[in-house]
């Protein structure tokens, strides 16, 4: 989305990082020429199907997974040098993981497959109930991530791009359940 954004194949981009990562990001958009607007930050959530063994209980610790399948997103990138550390990690953990490349199946693999979880960004309540999902808080204090919006410096956001925003926040507004 920044390589886009930079070389004006697109007028606007979302990104989403760890918060952790802020200056990083900042410098990369500093030194393209981007200017960012933070849209949202949260913290990714469990999701597992109502009839998931882990289901009713009410908070759950990472030692809880480890005898369950996570749903990764397999087309999630990042910078290099994170990339390889992240893969270091990935190497190093010993739980099982299927990484999906198409978002569309992740509710249906959870509920069709209820030994299985996927971390993610908060899901409207209306979402969850259609595919028979809850969330659960996890008992560790993970990571908060952040979504922002990115654009050229010198690119003025037109009546449709101000539309786009409006509409953005009204979806954040209907996703912060726990805000």
């Amino acid at each position: 989305a920044i390589g886009s954004v930079a070389s004006c194949d697109c007028n606007l981009g979302i990104i989403r990082y760890e918060a952790d990562f802020d200056q990083y990001f900042l410098n990369v958009l500093e030194g393209n020429g981007i200017l960012h607007r933070v849209l949202w930050e949260f913290k990714y959530e469990l999701i597992i199907s109502k009839n998931h063994p882990l289901a009713q209980k009410e908070v759950i610790r990472r030692e809880d997974l480890s005898e369950y399948t996570e749903l990764l997103h397999g087309d999630v990138s990042m910078p290099f040098e994170f990339d390889d550390a992240m893969r270091i990690q990935t190497h190093t953990e010993r739980h099982r993981k299927i990484y999906l490349y198409e978002r569309g199946s992740q509710f249906d693999l959870l509920r069709r497959v209820p030994t299985t979880y996927i971390w993610g960004s908060p899901v409207p309540d209306e979402i969850l109930e259609r595919h028979e999902l809850v969330r659960r808080p996890c008992g560790e204090d993970g990571p908060t991530y952040k979504d922002v919006l990115i654009y050229l410096k010198d690119y003025k956001l037109g009546e449709v791009d101000k539309a786009f925003v409006a509409e953005l926040a009204r979806v954040k507004e209907v996703m912060s359940w726990r805000e």
